[in-house]
C-alpha cells in the first residue's frame, strides 16, 4: 500500500464541482458559484502529471526542418522532467503559472532523432514528460511547408482499445503514407493489432502486411513505440483507418499522415501538409458532435467547406448529418447512412477537383459511438493561400467541459491563431443569457470579447439550440483560461496558419467513458475519532452484478473512484488528507473501494475541511470534517522554573479559563512523570465543573535532591495534563534545572627562599568552579598574622564571580620572612558553592643567606650580553640564583656536579643592582657576589 499526503493549503489536484455546495454527510445543496482557477484544470482529460509522447514521421527523409517544439503550461509554479527513452537521458525545466514553456530543437530540448522512422519494429523512441502538478502538453512538428501538431493526452486518459484514424496513402512526387504509432507507458504491455481499412487489394503496409490478415501481437515496454504505415504505392486507395488496436495495459495512439493534399485525389493540388492527432480511446467516443467550418478566406467559387470523416466503432452504425448557414441559420445540406462494418468509415468527401463540401455549422449524430475528424483542405481548393491541410479530432458533446486552459504555438512562423468555441446550454433555463455571458477568456466575457470574429455569441444560436463563436489571436507566450458558471458546456478546437502552413488540435475533452451507465454517486462511510476522519469511498452497486457484456439502458455499471480531494474555496484549514489505498486513481482498472484519512494538523486549533469523492462518470459526493478544540485556555504555554539550587523548592502557577459559552468538566489533573515535579495546589480528586469564564489555578513545585545531569544541555522535564474529554484538554510542559556551584582552590608551595626575600606566585592562585551554577566568592580568611599576603587590589576585587566550568586567577599571592623558619597556613574561601575544596594550603621555608664558614668556593661574576656569567671552582653547587636587593628571585639555573659556570638570563631586567648566589642542594648559600645588571 502506498501513501500520499496533501496539506490543505493547496490541493495537488482539483476539479470542477459546480452545482454542488457544502453539505452534511449524504446531503447536497445547489449553488451557482464560478469555480476557482484551481478547480478547472482537472475538468478535461488534457491535463495530467504524466505524459508519453512520440513524433510520427513528417515527410520523407531527407527534408529541411523548421521546428520541433513541445508546449507545456500549468496553472501552478511547478517543475517538469523530460526523459528521452532512446538515450536514457533527462533534464528538468521550471514552469511559471499560465506561461507557455517551449521546449525547442534550437536549444537541444527536443531532437529530430525523436522522429519515428522504423516501421513494424519495436523501437525505444518514447518521450516521457512528468510534473509535480497538472500540466497541458502540445506538440508541433514543423518542416518547411509541412506542419501539424497534436494535443497530448496524459497517461491517465489512455485506454486499452483504439481505432486508427488516418488518411489515404498519397503517391505523388514521393511515396507519402498514412499510419499510426502506438506508445507504451508500462513494461510488458501486450499490443494486438487487427489491420483493417480500405484498398487492401491494391497495397500493403510498408512491412508487407495485408489488411484483413490475422491479428498479431507485439510486446512493448515503457518508452517503446510501434509504427505501422502504408507502403505509399497508391493514391487515394490504401488507408489504415479502422485498424483495431487493443492492449493488456493502457497505451497511447498517434494517427498520422506523412504528407498529403486534401483531398488527396485533388489534381494539381497546391498545399501538401503533415497530419497528426493523438487519437482518443474508443471509450471516449460519443454519439453527437458539432463542427464549424475553418475560417478560410479563399476567393475561389468552385471549392467550399472542409473534408470530414466519420468512423464507426461498431458494426451497423446509423449516422446523420445536418449543416446550416452560420449567418441565416437555414439548413443547407444533410446526409447520413449506415456503416456496416466495425471500424468502417465514410468520407465527406474524396474528390479530384474543388467542389462544395460540408460547410457552415454542422451537427453529427449516431445510434452508436462514432469519431468525427475534420480536415482542412489544400490552398488550391478555394484559393485560401494561408491554409494547408491539417486534421482535428472533434470532441463529442458528451466530453464538453465547463472550464479549461488552452494554448497556441509560440513559433512565430504561425502568425494567426483561431479558437473555435462550440457551446451547449440549457435553452429552457430562465438564466440562459446569464449562463452564456458567464463564459470568459482570461477574465474577459466571450460574448463581447475584442478577439471575436463575426456576430456575438448571443447572436449565434443555431436551430438545434447550440451556440458558437470564433476568436482570432496573435502569437504569444501565455496560456489562456476559459471559465464559466458551470451551467454551460463547451468544446471546440484551436488552429492557426502561417505562410502556406497550418496546424490544428482539439480544445479540451472531459475524458468520461460515454459508454458507461453510471448514475449513482460514490458512497462514503466515515469514522470520526477526536477529529481524525477515517473514510472509505465505494462503487459497488452494479445492476446486475457482474455487469452484462453489453449493458442495457436500465443497467447500473459503476465506473470506480476517480478522485478524492478538498473543495477549493470552502474555508479548509488545519486538516491533512492522506490517500491510503494508492497514491493515484487508475482509470482503466479503477478502484471500487478506496480508503483515505483526514488528520488534524494542530490539535490546539480548530480544523475544517470540505471534500469530494468523484467517480469516473463525474458523479460526485461531498462530505465535511469538523474539529472544535475545547476552549480551556491556559495563561501560559509552559511552566518554566529555570535554574534552581539543589534541595531548594521552586513554584509556578498556571491558571486555566473556560472560554466556552457552556460548562467544561475537568476529568483529571495530573503530572505524566511526577518525579521532581509535584502538584502542590489545585489538584482534584473528582471531576471539576467550570462555568463559562470560570478559572482554576494549579501550582506545580519543582524540587531536586541532586543536580540535573549534563546541565545546561539537559533539563528536567515533565508534562502537566489536564483532561476534559477523551479528545480534549490542556498539556503544559514543565521544565527545570537543578544546579550547584562547586569550588576547588589550588595549594601554594613557595619552597625555600632567603630571609627578607619577597616571593610571589607566578600567574596567580587558580580557583576553579567545577559545578553547574555560577560560583560567587565573597571572603578570604586565614591570612592574618602570617608571612603570606594578598595585595590590596586582590582583596578589593571581591566578590569573585566564576561561571560554571570556569576558573579565576587571584593575583599577587606573596610570601616574605625576615628570619629563618617554616610557615604553613590554611586559607579559607567563603562562597555560595559546595566542595570539593573551598580552602588552600600555603607553605614556605626561609634559610639564611650567609656563607658557611667551612665553605670555600671560588666565585667570579661578569656581565655579558647574554646575561650574568657566574663561574666557580670545585664545590657542592646545586643551583645559581640572581636576587634583587629586596630578596626577590630574578633568575634561577640548576647545575650539575660537573658544571663550573652558568649564565643567569637578564634580558627581561632593567638596570639594577643584583646579587648572584651559589646554593647547595638544601638551599644554603655557599657564596654570593654583587653585580650591576644593565
Amino acid at each position: 500500500m502506498r501513501t500520499i499526503i496533501y496539506t490543505l493549503r493547496r490541493s495537488i489536484f482539483s476539479m470542477v464541482l459546480l452545482g454542488l455546495a457544502l453539505a452534511t454527510p449524504g446531503a447536497l445543496v445547489a449553488q451557482h458559484k464560478a469555480p476557482t482557477l484551481e478547480q478547472m484544470l482537472n475538468a478535461d482529460a488534457t491535463l495530467g502529471t504524466e505524459y508519453w509522447i512520440a513524433i510520427p514521421p513528417n515527410e520523407v527523409n531527407p527534408f529541411p526542418v523548421q521546428a520541433l517544439e513541445v508546449y507545456v503550461a500549468s496553472q501552478y509554479d511547478t517543475q517538469i522532467t523530460v526523459f528521452d527513452a532512446a538515450t536514457n537521458q533527462l533534464y528538468k525545466r521550471t514552469l511559471k503559472p499560465y506561461e507557455v514553456r517551449t521546449l525547442s530543437d534550437v536549444r537541444g530540448e527536443t531532437s529530430w532523432q525523436w522522429e519515428v522512422r522504423n516501421a513494424e519494429a519495436v523501437v525505444r523512441q518514447g518521450i516521457r514528460i512528468t510534473s509535480q502538478m497538472p500540466i497541458s502538453v502540445y506538440v508541433l512538428n514543423s518542416k518547411v511547408t509541412s506542419s501539424d501538431g497534436y494535443m497530448a493526452l496524459p497517461t491517465s486518459a489512455w485506454g486499452k482499445e483504439y481505432l486508427a484514424v488516418s488518411y489515404y496513402d498519397f503517391r505523388e512526387t514521393r511515396p507519402w503514407a498514412g499510419g499510426f504509432v502506438v506508445v507504451a507507458g508500462e513494461d510488458q504491455t501486450q499490443v494486438t493489432i487487427q489491420l483493417r481499412g480500405s484498398g487492401g487489394s491494391q497495397a500493403k503496409t510498408s512491412g508487407g502486411r495485408e489488411l484483413g490478415s490475422a491479428p498479431f501481437t507485439v510486446t512493448l515496454d515503457a518508452g517503446d513505440v510501434y509504427m505501422v504505415k502504408g507502403d505509399g504505392t497508391t493514391r487515394g486507395v490504401f488507408d489504415l483507418t479502422g485498424t483495431r488496436i487493443t492492449s493488456t495495459k493502457p497505451v497511447g495512439l498517434l494517427s498520422f499522415h506523412e504528407r498529403t493534399t486534401m483531398p488527396n485525389l485533388l489534381v494539381n493540388g497546391n498545399g501538401r501538409n503533415h497530419l497528426v492527432e493523438m487519437t482518443p480511446p474508443t471509450s471516449m467516443w460519443g454519439v453527437r458532435y458539432s463542427s464549424m467550418e475553418f475560417a478560410r478566406s479563399g476567393t475561389g467559387n468552385t471549392g467550399k467547406g472542409d473534408v470530414f470523416r466519420v468512423i464507426a466503432r461498431d458494426a451497423n452504425t446509423l449516422w446523420t448529418l445536418k449543416y446550416y448557414d452560420k449567418q441565416t441559420k437555414s439548413l443547407i445540406g444533410q446526409g447520413g447512412g449506415l456503416i456496416a462494418d466495425a471500424g468502417g468509415f465514410v468520407d465527406l468527401a474524396q474528390s479530384n477537383a474543388p467542389t462544395i463540401l460540408t460547410h457552415g455549422y454542422a451537427v453529427w449524430e449516431s445510434d452508436k459511438p462514432i469519431q468525427v475528424v475534420q480536415y482542412s483542405c489544400s490552398a488550391s481548393w478555394d484559393s485560401s493561400q494561408a491554409f494547408d491541410p491539417f486534421m482535428v479530432t472533434l470532441s463529442p458533446e458528451e466530453q464538453y467541459v465547463t472550464n479549461t486552459v488552452f494554448q497556441f504555438p509560440t513559433n512565430t512562423a504561425f502568425t494567426k491563431h483561431w479558437l473555435q468555441l462550440m457551446v451547449k446550454a440549457n435553452t429552457s433555463s430562465p438564466n440562459l443569457e446569464t449562463d452564456l455571458t458567464s463564459i470568459m477568456i482570461d477574465g474577459v466575457p466571450v460574448w463581447n470579447h475584442p478577439a471575436v470574429q463575426g456576430p456575438s455569441l448571443l447572436e449565434n444560436r443555431m436551430p438545434d439550440g447550440r451556440y458558437w463563436t470564433l476568436l482570432e489571436f496573435t502569437t504569444s507566450g501565455a496560456a489562456h483560461t476559459i471559465t464559466s458558471n458551470g451551467q454551460v458546456l463547451f468544446g471546440g478546437y484551436v488552429y492557426g496558419t502561417g505562410s502556406v502552413d497550418a496546424y490544428g488540435w482539439p480544445l479540451a475533452s472531459a475524458a468520461s467513458n460515454v459508454q458507461s451507465i453510471d448514475t449513482l454517486r460514490p458512497v462514503i462511510t466515515v469514522a470520526n475519532s477526536c477529529g481524525r476522519y477515517e473514510g472509505e469511498a465505494t462503487e459497488l452497486r452494479n445492476i446486475p452484478d457482474p455487469p452484462r457484456q453489453q449493458p442495457e439502458p436500465l443497467d447500473q455499471v459503476e465506473t470506480g473512484i476517480a478522485l478524492i480531494d478538498t473543495l477549493p474555496g470552502a474555508g479548509n484549514t488545519n486538516y491533512r488528507l492522506t490517500l491510503l489505498t494508492d497514491s493515484s486513481f487508475p482509470r482503466n482498472e479503477p478502484y471500487t473501494r478506496f480508503r483515505y484519512q483526514f488528520d488534524v494538523i494542530d490539535p490546539t486549533k480548530d480544523a475544517r475541511c470540505v471534500y469530494f469523492v468523484r467517480d469516473w462518470r463525474g458523479n460526485t459526493t461531498i462530505d465535511s470534517c469538523i474539529y472544535n478544540q475545547e476552549r480551556l485556555v491556559a495563561d501560559s504555554v509552559q511552566l518554566n522554573f529555570g535554574r534552581t539550587r539543589v534541595n531548594v523548592p521552586a513554584q509556578s502557577t498556571v491558571t486555566m479559563t473556560n472560554q466556552l459559552r457552556t460548562s467544561i468538566t475537568i476529568q483529571s489533573i495530573d503530572l505524566r512523570a511526577g518525579t521532581r515535579f509535584s502538584i502542590t495546589a489545585g489538584a482534584i480528586t473528582q471531576p471539576l465543573v467550570l462555568a463559562p469564564n470560570e478559572k482554576h489555578a494549579v501550582t506545580v513545585t519543582y524540587l531536586a535532591d541532586v543536580e540535573t545531569e549534563n546541565a545546561p544541555n539537559n533539563v528536567d522535564i515533565d508534562t502537566l495534563v489536564v483532561v476534559t474529554t477523551e479528545c480534549g484538554g490542556v498539556e503544559l510542559v514543565a521544565r527545570g534545572m537543578a544546579t550547584e556551584p562547586r569550588i576547588d582552590v589550588e595549594d601554594y608551595d613557595v619552597g625555600v627562599v632567603l630571609p627578607s626575600e619577597l616571593t610571589c606566585k607566578s600567574g596567580g592562585l587558580r580557583i576553579s568552579n567545577t559545578g553547574s551554577d555560577t560560583l560567587v566568592i565573597t571572603r578570604i580568611t586565614g591570612l592574618a598574622g602570617s608571612n603570606f599576603s594578598l595585595s590590596p587590589g586582590a582583596l578589593t576585587a571581591l566578590p569573585y564571580i566564576i561561571p560554571p566550568k570556569s576558573w579565576y586567577q587571584v593575583k599577587d599571592v606573596c610570601y616574605r620572612r625576615t628570619d629563618a623558619g617554616v610557615d604553613s597556613i590554611r586559607v579559607e574561601f567563603e562562597s555560595n558553592g559546595t566542595g570539593p575544596k573551598p580552602f588552600s594550603i600555603w607553605k614556605a621555608s626561609t634559610r639564611t643567606t650567609s656563607v658557611s664558614e667551612d665553605t670555600d668556593v671560588a666565585m667570579t661574576v661578569t656581565h655579558t650580553t647574554e646575561g650574568v656569567h657566574v663561574a666557580w671552582g670545585a664545590g657542592s653547587v646545586s643551583f645559581v640564583r640572581l636576587l634583587s636587593v629586596r630578596g626577590e628571585i630574578l633568575a634561577t639555573v640548576p647545575v650539575s656536579a660537573e658544571m663550573r659556570s652558568a649564565i643567569l638570563p637578564t634580558h627581561h631586567l632593567s638596570y639594577q643592582v643584583a646579587v648572584a648566589v651559589l646554593c647547595d642542594a638544601r638551599g644554603a648559600v655557599l657564596q654570593q657576589h654583587k653585580v650591576v645588571v644593565h
